[in-house]
């Protein structure tokens, strides 16, 4: 599977077109020349680890369906693989894309209505995601600390897109009925791209503000080489 990796430094485009048949982490390309040569780094420098992404609740409240969920545990960021990244000195923008399988693991309750027929349940879900990409959008500043320049980035803008399926498995829907509960989960997961076009946004909010600000964190850690100093 082909990569492609850019840079835009002061107006000049940096190109790189990677062919190889194997994906390229997101945690090696931080660590890697092709990234790292644009700045001073130190030994002080914590490459970005996601690790479980651990979420206290989140209340999707739509088209008559209310979900609640709990102690949600996002798992998948660490295996990321990167597919576009680049940084505009002279705009102050930057583009990142990557794509992962998600895991989301929580307690739930739900009521209303979803496809037209009544739902209701509490209990755990596993829901599985194959192959989210995401794309952001960002603004930064370059800033200056103690005479040194850093990128501070601003605010983003993202899209997500689950491209190859989704599964849905809830527990005790309908009070543990297994025919109803059979019957809504058929639908679920055959639906699963109505699913997660619709309804997931709320959710992938949360991925979306922990990977900023931890690239966030990442990027205020390495002062800019002088030669980038604009």
């Amino acid at each position: 599977m082909g990569f492609f990796i850019y840079f835009v430094f002061i107006g000049i485009q940096l190109t790189s077109t990677l062919a190889t048949d194997y994906q390229i982490p997101l945690r090696c390309f931080l660590q890697s020349p092709t990234f790292l040569d644009k700045f001073d780094t130190n030994s002080d420098v914590t490459l970005p680890r996601f690790n479980t992404l651990r979420v206290k609740n989140v209340t999707l409240d739509k088209d008559d369906w209310v979900f609640e969920t709990y102690n949600l545990d996002y798992d998948g960021l660490d295996d990321a693989a990167l597919d576009e990244f680049g940084f505009n000195l002279n705009t102050k923008d930057a583009k990142i894309t990557f794509h992962t399988d998600l895991v989301a693991k929580h307690l739930y309750k739900t009521s209303g209505t979803l496809f037209s027929k009544p739902i209701d349940g509490e209990g755990h879900s596993v829901i599985k995601l194959s192959n989210v990409q995401y794309s952001f959008k960002i603004n930064f500043d370059i800033i200056e600390n103690d005479g040194r320049r850093y990128i501070e980035l601003k605010d983003y803008e993202y899209t997500y897109v689950v491209r190859d399926d989704g599964d849905f498995a809830l527990t005790h829907l309908y009070n543990g009925n297994k025919r109803l509960s059979n019957s809504m989960l058929c639908r679920m997961n055959k639906n699963w791209r109505y699913l997660t076009t619709n309804f997931g946004r709320i959710f992938m909010d949360e991925i979306a503000s922990n990977v900023f600000n931890k690239f966030k964190d990442y990027l205020l850690a390495m002062p800019l080489k002088d030669c980038y100093n604009c």
